[in-house]
């Protein structure tokens, strides 16, 4: 949809998966997921704005085994706002969000990576800064901050890692020929 020098599109997306974990035959583990997505964009003199949106849902059937829990669910959401000062520098703010069933078999306790609480539950917000000197350089800076993962604020991993332990930045460099 357009109105004036205004930019917005809503649409819709999903997948349906069928595994075999034992082969080609067999019990299967299904998933499906059903999303919504949303994008928004005005340009304000010479500069811009822009906002886009996700939500996800996953329906998680374990036939063939593999979770605790004979059903489960996973939902994320994503949101990030943009504002482009001219062609030469871009500001954005991105939290996200991952909620889902607790399976303590699939979100077992584990370095690193486990789930003390056995649940999926993530959730954060990535800043970031972009700087165009010239047209085809683009130097990113990136930082992503962790407030809950797999589903605790401390000691998530029952290995005494914390959340922010998680918190990472990148810093990147495009070059365009």
């Amino acid at each position: 949809l357009t109105f004036g020098n205004q930019y917005l599109s809503i649409g819709t997306y999903g997948m349906a998966a069928q595994l075999y974990p034992a082969g080609v035959t067999g019990p299967t583990n299904r998933f499906t997921d059903v999303a919504a997505d949303l994008s928004y964009f005005v340009p304000i003199g010479a500069n811009s704005f822009s906002a886009n949106a996700t939500l996800i849902h996953e329906s998680q059937r374990w036939d063939a085994g593999g979770s605790a829990n004979l059903q489960n669910t996973l939902t994320t959401f994503r949101f990030d706002a943009a504002y482009h000062l001219g062609h030469q520098y871009a500001f954005t703010v991105a939290p996200f969000t991952t909620t889902g069933t607790a399976d303590t078999l699939l979100y077992a306790p584990g370095t690193m990576t486990g789930s003390r609480t056995g649940q999926p539950n993530s959730s954060g917000v990535i800043a970031e800064v972009d700087i165009m000197p010239w047209q085809n350089l683009r130097l990113q800076f990136q930082y992503t901050a962790y407030g809950n993962f797999n589903g605790a604020t401390t000691n998530y991993d029952g290995f005494g890692r914390n959340a922010s332990h998680n918190n990472t930045f990148y810093f990147l460099t495009w070059i365009l020929f």
